[in-house]
């Protein structure tokens, strides 16, 4: 009812920071969703890159397209959406050798794709493609793969390449307080001396205790604490300074 709109109306312009505020907190509230849940995503998703790196090393087996002399073979290295392009080499024909290194950022991605191409002048002939898995290194840190090049769903040759990815190491990691030197050694309790200061031999127990053994000695009938000292009497009225009080009559 137009009533009961208005009271929701004006109860929402009571909350601090007006209706706006009121409705993006039922929003919240109705779909369960804390607002940074973005933000952790993106912090997860952050944590889990690691880099690849990938050393494509030779390929053998190679149709060669070109009718005079050698192809000029070439690679693309294909990691996600991440691509890369090795250098040609030049008359490598059917047996071509690159020992080109490669640096992708990963998430979860588990194969890599190499397409093998000819480089041409007017345009360039594809050899073939292959698939490299990328579970061994994942598992181990180090793999050297040798993977089929397919073309026209036939066999056309074989590419070598050898792969290197950092293994996570879970816990978080220690060391010194922030800001603190490397073998610096941590402050002690308040009022206590400086790491290497000497005259000073804290007690070992409570207040008043030994600091040989460190506690407190047994009560016993012959024991009292020592008397203060006894201030020097005032010289009596008259007297010298120093003389012997003045004689009363």
């Amino acid at each position: 009812s137009s009533s009961s709109s208005a009271a929701a109306t004006r109860a929402a312009r009571a909350q601090p920071g007006g209706p706006r505020r009121a409705s993006l907190h039922r929003t919240g509230a109705a779909s369960g969703q804390p607002g940074d849940n973005r933000g952790r995503s993106l912090r997860r998703t952050m944590s889990s890159v690691t880099t690849l790196t990938v050393t494509l090393q030779r390929a053998e087996g190679l149709k060669d397209h070109d009718v005079f002399g050698k192809q000029d073979p070439y690679a693309i290295l294909t990691v996600g959406q991440r691509r890369q392009r090795s250098k040609v080499h030049k008359g490598g024909g059917s047996r071509p050798v690159w020992n080109q290194t490669f640096s992708f950022h990963v998430v979860n991605e588990t194969t890599m794709e190499i397409k093998l191409m000819d480089e041409d002048t007017f345009k360039d002939d594809h050899i073939g493609d292959a698939t490299v898995s990328l579970a061994k290194v994942r598992a181990t840190g180090e793999a050297v793969e040798s993977a089929t090049v397919m073309s026209g769903g036939r066999s056309a040759g074989i590419v070598h390449v050898r792969l290197q990815m950092p293994k996570p190491v879970g816990g978080a990691a220690t060391g010194p307080p922030l800001g603190a030197a490397a073998g610096a050694a941590m402050p002690g309790p308040f009022g206590s001396p400086a790491a290497g200061a000497t005259g000073y031999s804290p007690p070992g127990g409570a207040y008043g205790a030994t600091a040989t053994h460190g506690v407190m000695p047994a009560p016993s009938g012959h024991f009292a604490p020592p008397a203060p000292a006894a201030a020097a009497p005032a010289p009596g009225w008259g007297a010298a300074p120093g003389g012997p009080p003045a004689a009363s009559s």
